[in-house]
């Protein structure tokens, strides 16, 4: 007998939501699904979120998904269908294909607004049971339907990890097509911090030649003095973060300063203690930061940037991110640290756990979900 479910309630302000229940509702890698993200995506938003809710046993637990309309030229690229499509199929890069993919903006974009790990809130249900199969259902109608409300042409969600088999049957079975992208990098912090790290723990693989070449680059940037610290959210610490990832920014030209540096303002002044800054320096000046959020026993590096002229023939980029981290992230009780996407390889070889990331979609306006079907077919 199917569990009682309740009718999915669309909401339109965090002010109306109970955020402590919206919170229990998650799981692991779920922080930007949490109650902290959505303040800031929120206050961020190009265009109104909205926010999906829908009750189960009796009213006792809570099935959640937050939504973001996603405008064509919305400063969150990785959040729009059309980006991902024109990079991950060729047959959307030019001419007809890339009309169809342009033609899926705006969108509504589903889960939390970031770059991997996008789910649904299921409340600690029991993957593939008839409760978690119900409410993956209703939220999926409800989604759908907002997007029609709002006049938007397509529906997706862009980040589902491959062996999260149950959402991604839902959303077969509710006609979304799919193709996949990224991998997210995901890393198991060893007890013993860097020391394990570099001796290849069992949680942390690493080959005979990359603990030789881990050790050499940690001599190296010791020996060239650079040295790491952490920093808080104050206006002098996000300046100097904002200095750095405007390098990074214009070097890769995938990110607008002005969004970059308002979502920087914002984590400030809503995450408190889920977010920190760290720096590394080198000869009196500070030539690499970090900004990372803590939830639960998980970090989260969100953006970093460098002073690539300065730090030109040193591995600032591994030390900061991987060996300095590794070594806090052990002392702070952290198990595991989100890489989110991009350099899947260097990643890898650093022992981390890569997790394909598949994109579903949905055309709303007429004709546009077979033509992207083609597209995607086409590959």
């Amino acid at each position: 007998m199917a569990p009682p479910i309740a009718p999915c309630e669309e909401v339109d302000h965090l002010a109306d939501l109970d955020l402590e229940r919206w919170d229990a509702s998650l799981g692991a890698h779920d922080f930007y699904a949490s109650s902290t993200w959505l303040r800031i995506a929120a206050d961020t938003a190009d265009l109104p979120p909205c926010y999906l809710r829908t009750a189960y046993s009796d009213d006792q637990h809570l099935a959640t998904l937050a939504c973001y309309p996603m405008a064509a030229d919305s400063p969150f690229p990785f959040c729009r269908a059309e980006f991902l499509a024109t990079r991950f199929l060729t047959s959307c890069a030019t001419g007809s294909g890339a009309r169809t993919a342009a033609s899926l903006m705006p969108a509504l974009f589903l889960g939390g607004r970031n770059p991997a790990h996008t789910r649904i809130g299921t409340g600690g249900l029991e993957p593939g049971s008839d409760a978690e199969r119900a409410v993956l259902d209703r939220l999926l109608t409800g989604a759908e339907r907002a997007a029609a409300a709002r006049g938007l042409r397509s529906v997706g969600m862009l980040y589902v990890d491959e062996d999260a088999a149950p959402l991604r049957q839902a959303l077969t079975e509710h006609g979304y097509v799919a193709f996949p992208h990224h991998e997210a990098a995901v890393l198991t912090v060893p007890a013993g911090g860097f020391d394990a790290y570099a001796r290849g723990a069992a949680d942390c693989p690493l080959t005979a030649n990359m603990r030789n070449n881990v050790r050499r680059e940690r001599k190296r940037l010791t020996a060239a003095g650079v040295r790491y610290r952490a920093g808080g959210l104050d206006p002098a610490a996000l300046a100097t973060a904002d200095r750095l990832e405007g390098w990074l920014n214009r070097k890769y030209g995938t990110f607008d300063d002005a969004a970059v540096r308002r979502l920087r303002e914002r984590i400030a002044a809503h995450a408190g203690d889920a977010a920190g800054l760290e720096f590394a320096d080198l000869d009196g000046r500070t030539v690499g930061s970090l900004l990372y959020f803590r939830h639960r026993d998980e970090l989260y590096v969100r953006t970093v940037g460098f002073d690539y002229a300065a730090t030109d023939g040193l591995p600032v980029y591994f030390g900061l991110l991987f060996y300095h981290l590794i070594e806090r992230a052990a002392r702070c009780g952290v198990r595991t640290v989100h890489y989110s996407v991009g350099s899947a390889e260097a990643k890898r070889r650093r022992g981390c756990r890569l997790v394909r990331q598949h994109a579903y979609v949905k055309g709303l306006a007429p004709g546009l979900h077979a033509a992207f079907a083609d597209a995607v077919a086409a590959g």
